[in-house]
């Protein structure tokens, strides 16, 4: 009998691993190749930009603080926008005041979105690896690594022609669900302690919509802090107890895009997901594109301005909110967030209030200023060469709900970059960092830090 054994069929070698082509793998990327080491990005897609290229997760949300006075997510993501501008990929978010049709219409936390063209951010964020002089893999899928002690030697990847190796002297886990970390052995966990994570859903595009209508639509609710009334939410519960909705979702969600599209965020997948199962993930899949039929029939209907809206695409995949997550050597926590608090190692501010879906409601909690996120929340416990970024850092159910959202894993990906870079410069564990070193690399960058 043939043995299902596959040799390697191509070895590589860099100084930097990272991970994972989302906003964390993107900047990280970049700024640790602008550090001065070699460094390669491997992506199991065939393009960056994770969620926002291919889950049209949009508008990337606010990098402002909570009053929507002081934009504290800059440096890399500040940069990149900028440059999605110049080439009509995005609107910047400081045009972007709370009520306004690219955020949803919200009037809280919501000043400072930035709608964005995926297509565009897919060829800037190309760019921008290939200026630093990042070596891209894409079509790379992580299946195992070869571990030294507590340090990880090399990453196994599978392609269509066979596996391939990476060795290097760092490695950075930035695929959102913390592959890297579980199967190096270090601790993770799924969801909150109970296992329980916030819902899937599958978002999609249409056109066709009234602008004008739909905001008619909302400018009236506006006025009043009737909340349930501005949203539908008592409309939607009594639609869905009644069989003409599709899913538990408790609010209307859509937000204007670029060049005539919009991002609608009705989908929802009303039970656990567990993403490590693919015939879980194929039924949540199917269920979900099933949905948008129904659900662009419900906008028709009742909702002024969308009465011929016509669906431009959907999401290539299952967007997750919420998944496995390393256990660091701090865990960011829901009262950090709510509370403001300051880290004397903290490397990112950000301002984002905890948004987390459930399977019957929408619970947003505003921060009341803004916070940091310390270092620790990225360094796997137990690990000698490893750092993790974007949804997978080392934070609580709640926490994750407030930062999971892509300028701050951007922030998250720029601080490790750099902090990549000390420690491949210097010799040592990126546990071991001069962590004010790093701060003031990273307000050079640009980046606002407490």
């Amino acid at each position: 009998m043939k043995e299902h054994s596959l040799p390697i069929v191509r070895r590589h070698s860099c100084q930097l691993l990272v991970v994972g082509g989302g906003p964390a793998g993107i900047a990280s990327a970049v700024m640790a190749a602008r550090s001065g080491i070699r460094v390669i990005l491997a992506e199991a897609e065939g393009f960056l930009g994770g969620v926002a290229s291919s889950c049209l997760v949009g508008p990337y949300m606010s990098c402002y603080d909570p009053k929507g006075e002081i934009q504290v997510i800059r440096g890399f993501f500040d940069e990149l926008v900028s440059r999605l501008v110049r080439e009509g990929g995005a609107i910047h978010p400081s045009e972007i005041r709370d009520g306004d049709s690219h955020c949803c219409y919200r009037t809280l936390g919501h000043a400072g979105c930035t709608p964005y063209d995926a297509e565009v951010l897919k060829r800037v964020a190309e760019d921008m690896c290939l200026e630093a002089g990042v070596t891209l893999m894409y079509h790379m899928s992580l299946v195992d690594t070869v571990m030294d002690g507590n340090r990880i030697a090399e990453a196994i990847f599978a392609t269509k022609g066979g596996l391939h190796s990476i060795d290097a002297e760092q490695f950075l886990d930035c695929t959102g669900d913390a592959d890297l970390t579980w199967l190096a052995g270090f601790p993770t966990q799924v969801g909150d302690e109970n296992g329980t994570t916030q819902v899937t859903s599958m978002f999609f595009m249409v056109s066709g919509i009234d602008k004008d209508r739909l905001d008619g639509f909302y400018k009236e609710p506006l006025e009043s802090e009737d909340y349930n009334r501005r949203y539908m939410v008592d409309f939607l519960q009594e639609e869905h107890r009644n069989g003409r909705f599709p899913c538990g979702r408790s609010e209307v969600n859509i937000s204007q895009a670029m060049n005539g599209l919009w991002f609608v965020n009705l989908s929802q997948i009303d039970r656990a997901v567990d993403i490590s199962d693919p015939e879980q993930v194929t039924a949540a899949e199917i269920e979900g594109r099933r949905q948008i039929p129904v659900l662009i029939d419900f906008m028709h209907r009742n909702i002024p301005g969308c009465e011929n809206a016509v669906l431009v695409k959907s999401s290539s995949r299952l967007g997750v909110r919420e998944s496995r997550h390393i256990i660091g050597e701090y865990q960011l926590t829901g009262e950090d967030v709510l509370n403001g608090r300051i880290f004397a190692d903290g490397v990112l501010t950000a301002g984002n209030g905890i948004d987390s879906h459930n399977q019957k409601d929408n619970d947003y909690q505003v921060a009341e200023k803004p916070y940091t996120v310390p270092y620790r929340c990225f360094i796997p416990q137990g690990s000698e060469n490893l750092l993790a970024a974007g949804r997978c850092l080392s934070a609580d159910h709640a926490a994750l709900a407030a930062v999971r959202v892509s300028p701050p894993c951007y922030a998250m990906g720029h601080a490790v970059g750099r902090a990549m870079g000390l420690a491949i410069r210097y010799g040592i564990r990126p546990s071991d960092i001069d962590i004010t070193e790093l701060r003031e690399i990273l307000v050079q960058d640009g980046a606002y830090l407490l």
